[in-house]
C-alpha cells in the first residue's frame, strides 16, 4: 500500500525514487527570526530514501534509539542543563537547521508539496531534485510562508 507521500513507496520499502518534502515548525520559532510570517514556519527537504524513513532520521540517536517529535519538543522546553534530549547527543542525523527541526517540528505537510512524489533520478540532469526544492521553497515563500533553510532556485 502507497505511504501519504508517494504512490510507489510502501511503509517499510521505499521506491528507488527521490523526494520533496515539507515540515511545518511550531510557532515559538518565530522568536528566532526579525521577519515574521503570518503564515507560519516550514523547512522544504528533498531526500532519496522514503519521507517516512528520513523523518525518522531526524530523531534517531546512532545507537538507534527512537525519540518522538513531541517528546523532543517537550524536553527542549526544560532549562538546558536539565534536558534529556539535547543536541549534545549522538544524533543520527546533523545538517544546519536539523536543531530547529527537532526543536520546533509541528508537522508534516504533503499538502503543500506543488510537485508529484516520487521525482525520478534522471542521469542528464542531476541537479533535478535540488532545483525542484529551491522552486519550491521559492513558491511557498511567496504565498507568504517563512522557510527557514536557504534553499533557492533564484
Amino acid at each position: 500500500m502507497a505511504t501519504l507521500y508517494c504512490s510507489e513507496c510502501e511503509e517499510g520499502n521505499p521506491c528507488s525514487n527521490q523526494h520533496l518534502y515539507v515540515i511545518q515548525l511550531r510557532d515559538e520559532i518565530a522568536e528566532n527570526y526579525e521577519t515574521k510570517s503570518k503564515k507560519g514556519y516550514l523547512y522544504v527537504g528533498s531526500t532519496s530514501t522514503s519521507v517516512e524513513k528520513r523523518g525518522k532520521q531526524n530523531f534517531t540517536l546512532e545507537d538507534g534509539t527512537y525519540v518522538e517529535p513531541s517528546v523532543v519538543y517537550e524536553d527542549r522546553q526544560l532549562p538546558a542543563e536539565e534536558q534529556q534530549w539535547s543536541e549534545d547527543r549522538d544524533w543520527k542525523y546533523v545538517t544546519k537547521s536539523i536543531q530547529k527541526i527537532r526543536s520546533f517540528f509541528q508537522e508534516y505537510r504533503p499538502d503543500l508539496i506543488l510537485y508529484e512524489n516520487p521525482i525520478s533520478y534522471d542521469k542528464n540532469d542531476s541537479g533535478k531534485l535540488e532545483r525542484l526544492e529551491g522552486k519550491l521553497a521559492d513558491k511557498l515563500r511567496n504565498r507568504g510562508w517563512r522557510v527557514i533553510n536557504n534553499v533557492s532556485w533564484k
